[in-house]
Parts: C-alpha cells; structure tokens; sequence
C-alpha cells in the first residue's frame, strides 16, 4: 500500500484504518504526585484539542470516566499539568503537548455504580496561565515584530521550541527540535508605544492594528500557537505557503469509499459544510471592503484633510487588490502548469470596460466613498510623505492609517470558507494550506470538479479529536482566490455606468 503523497513522513501500510491513533501518554501531574490514564483500558473517553488562528494559545479539554477517584488519588484543584504525547502508526515522530488544568465540570455520578463517576476537565496552554498573571508597564521605539518578539522572549518564552517535534512533510521531512529563537515576520516603521500595564497578549493585540507586512501590503497579522509552537505572520504570507498534499487533494464527493483503503480514506472529506462562497455583498460595502476614504481632523492646524493624497487615507480596491498575496489554485506540483486566478473586483475587470468602451465598470465602482469617518489627528501625519516608512515612524502614528487596508483585507479572506471532517493528522494544523477537490452540484455521470470551490485553502480551525480508537480532525478552511477564471463574464447594458 503506498502512501499518502507529500502529507505523510511514514509508511501507510502501518495503519489498520485511516484514524488510528496511538496516545503514548496522558498524564496527570500536580503536588501530590502524577496519575497516569493513557492506557487502552484507562477512563479516557475523549480528548480534544483546539487551534484557532486568531487566537493566541492552543485549548483543549479532555473527558473521563472515572472509576477509580482520580481527583482525590491527584487533587485537581486547578493549575496541574497534564502531558500529552501521541502519534499515528506511519509517522515517527510523536506530538508532546502540555496542558494547565482551569476548571473541571459536568461532574455526573454513574447510576448503579458507587465509586464511578464522568466529568470533563478543561485546559489551557501554560503560555495563557504566564500572559493572566503578568502585566507590562514598558515604552518601545520598535518595529511591531522586534517588539513581538521582545514580549514573546521576556514574558512568554516556556522553552518549547527546544523540544524535538514533528517536522516537516514528504521528502523533505526532519528528525529535530523547533528553531529556539522565536522569529516574527518583519513589519515596516519604528512604533512609539507606552504598554500601559497590561497583559502580553494584549499587547501583542494593540499591536497588530500597526502592523504592515516588509513584504506586501498585507495588514492582517496573527500570533498564535499551533503543535509547532507559535507563530506571528500576516495571514497573506500564510496564504503563499505550499500545500501539504500537492499530489492529492482531499476530496469531497457524492460516493461510498473504501475504509480499508488508508491510503485513499486519509484523503476523504468525510462531512462539509460550505459556510461561505462569498462575501455579504452589503456588509462589503458598508465596512470598506471595495475602497474607502478616511476624512481626518488636524487639530493643530484645525484643518479637516478627505485623505487625497495623504499617505494610507485613501484605499482604491481596484488598485490595491493585487498588491497583497492571495491563495491560488495549487492543484499541479509543477509551477509551470500551475493555474492561479483571483476573484473579481465588484463589477468585472478593467478587460470588460475596454471591449464595452466604457471608463466605469458599474455603478459598484463609486463605492471607494463608502466608509467615511473623522479622526483626531495631529499635523505631523499629514506632511509630505517621502517614503511609506516615514508615516509609520511618526511619533503619534496611528490604527487609522492602515484601517481602510485592513477592513477591505479582512473581508476579501472571508470569500470562501468551509468546514471538513477528515481522518486525523498531526500535520493538519492551522497556519498550514491544503489543496481540496469538491464535487460539483451539476449532474454528471463522472466526477466533476467544481472549480470555484475547489484549490487551496489555509487551516484557520482545527480540532484535534480522538481517544484510544480514532482520531479525527474538524477544520475550517478559507480562501481568497477562486479556482477558475471569472474573466468570461461579461457586464450586461443596465450595469454599465454613464456619465
């Protein structure tokens, strides 16, 4: 039996079934002791763990049916730790996570058994308990990611990504340990920030409103933990990362499929959901998502400035869009044969406008003038702008600026979005892309790919879900891009745009 191309770093034929899992610890740590619980016959009913890219630390909570009085043999009373390490059959190396006990709930007394008893017991990465107990009263002159990675080093830094961990897929896979040093994707500006004695997470949040990608215009930034400890980047270097499955998709279809088949069930979206296929179009309009403007009020010159010319106050969807990164159609190994196509700005393409012989696309076009707010602002932000850095080393520098980038980014990343089951795989972890076939809905007697749904999505969602007999993994995926081309659409007379 082959296996899995690119996804798996072992040999397939080890597994019995496509979800097997091998929990090789599962144990309690706490001041009187440890309690070990991770044998087949053990109370474990169920164990889930969560990443979410938007937030900052992993959660998980695990289910037991108690038999033998675990919270009194090891009280949990809140604040012990519990080890986790496990792995599938065909993969060499194991997953070691550590949790802190917070709470444990929906303690139920079985009926017809004294001793017996279910309850589920929630945890939090160790980062979280550090972040609730500190508080930061500290001045930066610093780019948003050296003043990361500052806070990560000083107040954050448990020495996870010392530890050896699963690394690296197909060919190119290692046996290691995570880069020791956190590094953060590199912003543009020097920020003046007083962190006015809070949290480090929340920081790390104010911060992220400041950040402008070295790379692009990308402005959404997040920090946030995943098996391989955490990570800051903008979700558009995100969307440029390979595919896990470059060979074979995970495909969702109208059909019976063989569980026998590992090599073929590992690649089975076994439930979907499409959440979104695109944006609200109102909504769109509303928060800025096809241009905006910024009107600002300049106090020391008592001047209201409608943001022409000034720096980041005016954004033009048609102009920016292909200025950031978006997901790509990645279904072919080879770049060369490589499809890539993006959605549409509203209206059609500039194309249309010229074969129509008309400057406007429709009348969507004007909706540059859609989100117009007024904001304080000092007279240092509103000077001549050599370069775009000098706007960011201002010394009152402010969200504003990069609010019209952000609102429209934010929307385009929500175009598509689905939700999957598939078989579980330590390597599907948020942060990472992964190529997906969807069946089209029109009648046919060979399987059709629905090209628009179909392509590379990046895993915003996981939860990891498994016990001693199967382990399954639940992502949210989302896209940017479509995966074929919407250039043949042609405006109709009644939409096109006179003066």
């Amino acid at each position: 039996m082959t296996s899995i191309p690119s996804l798996s770093v072992g040999d397939v034929s080890l597994q019995k079934y496509a979800g097997e899992v091998e929990i090789k610890r599962l144990m309690f740590e706490g001041g009187h002791g440890v309690f070990h619980i991770h044998s087949t016959d053990g109370p474990l009913e169920q164990i889930l763990i969560y990443e979410n890219l938007f937030r900052q630390t992993l959660t998980a909570e695990i289910k037991i049916i108690d038999g033998r009085a675990i919270t009194e043999q090891i009280p949990l009373i809140g604040m012990e730790r519990l080890h986790v390490t496990y792995k599938i059959p065909q993969e060499r190396e194991e997953v070691n996570l550590t949790f802190r006990v917070i709470d444990v709930r929906d303690r139920t007394p079985s009926e017809g058994a004294q001793t017996a008893q279910s309850f589920i017991v929630d945890l939090v990465s160790e980062e979280r308990m550090m972040n609730a107990y500190q508080r930061v009263s500290k001045a930066f002159i610093d780019p948003v990611s050296t003043i990361v990675e500052k806070i990560y080093d000083e107040y954050l830094d448990t020495g996870k990504r010392g530890i050896t961990v699963f690394s690296g897929v197909g060919a190119g896979a290692k046996i290691g340990t995570r880069n020791p040093k956190f590094i953060a994707e590199e912003t543009l500006g020097n920020i003046h920030y007083v962190a006015p004695n809070i949290h480090p997470f929340d920081i790390i949040s104010n911060l992220s409103q400041y950040a402008l990608s070295a790379k692009d215009k990308s402005t959404i930034f997040c920090f946030y933990e995943n098996a391989n400890g955490f990570h800051y980047d903008s979700i558009h270097t995100l969307f440029q990362k390979p595919a896990l499955n470059p060979n074979k998709p995970y495909t969702y279809g109208f059909r019976n499929f063989d569980r026998s088949a590992v090599s073929e069930h590992m690649m089975i979206m076994e439930g979907m959901i499409i959440q979104n296929s695109f944006p609200n179009s109102l909504n769109a309009l509303k928060e800025g998502q096809y241009g905006a403007s910024l009107y600002t009020h300049d106090i020391y010159n008592k001047k209201i400035n409608n943001g022409t010319n000034e720096g980041l106050t005016e954004y033009n969807y048609l102009d920016e869009f292909d200025s950031v990164s978006h997901t790509s159609y990645d279904l072919s190994p080879t770049a060369a044969n490589r499809r890539t196509y993006e959605t549409l700005p509203i209206g059609g393409s500039k194309i249309h406008a010229t074969q129509l012989g008309s400057s406007h696309l429709s009348r969507l076009d004007k909706a540059k003038k859609s989100h117009i707010e007024v904001y304080p602002k000092h007279s240092a932000m509103h000077g001549p702008v050599a370069i775009q850095q000098s706007v960011f080393s201002a010394p009152n520098f402010n969200v504003n600026d990069i609010a019209l980038h952000r609102n429209s980014q934010k929307k385009q990343i929500e175009a598509f979005r689905i939700s999957a089951r598939v078989a579980g795989h330590p390597l599907l972890m948020v942060g990472e892309c992964i190529n997906v076939n969807v069946q089209s809905f029109i009648p046919s007697d060979t399987y059709v790919i629905n090209e628009i749904l179909s392509g590379k999505y990046l895993i915003i969602e996981a939860v990891h879900h498994f016990n001693h007999t199967y382990y399954h993994c639940d992502l949210t995926l989302i896209k940017d891009s479509s995966g074929v081309s919407l250039d043949t659409i042609q405006l109709g007379a009644e939409e096109l745009m006179t003066d």
